[in-house]
């Protein structure tokens, strides 16, 4: 199995940028609302940090909107947002947005959806669609 067709391990990145993100100066408000559940709080605190050009805020928008419900209640799903976010904490240097960055040109969005699927709806069936 080649790079291009195992599966990407969604939690274990968004794992990852989770950590940095904690220990990033200038997003403890973000994540302190992240930790208690309030996501659309942290959307809009991550958001204002994304625009000022903060990496790791871009990198969790990216996961955010990727993964959208199925671990972020009322936050909406979007592939297209994703990537626009994960590209540019991909040029920030963040190595998980750097890895989705190229999950989504070398896979696709098809593909990567897919794995998102999978990585919280495990026993659902091939071809199950996303909103």
């Amino acid at each position: 199995m080649d790079d291009t067709t195992r599966p990407i391990a969604i939690q274990a990145l968004l794992t990852i940028a989770l950590r940095s993100a904690r220990a990033s100066a200038g997003l403890e408000e973000a994540m302190a609302a992240y930790e208690r559940g309030d996501y659309l709080d942290a959307e809009t605190l991550l958001l204002v940090a994304g625009h000022a050009g903060h990496p790791n805020a871009q990198e969790m928008l990216g996961f955010m909107y990727a993964i959208g419900p199925d671990r972020f209640p009322g936050i909406w799903r979007s592939l297209e947002a994703a990537r626009n976010w994960f590209g540019r904490a991909s040029h920030g240097g963040r190595p998980g947005a750097k890895y989705m960055e190229a999950a989504f040109s070398s896979r696709g969005v098809l593909q990567v959806r897919a794995d998102i699927m999978a990585s919280f709806h495990p026993a659902a069936p091939v071809g199950v669609a996303l909103r």
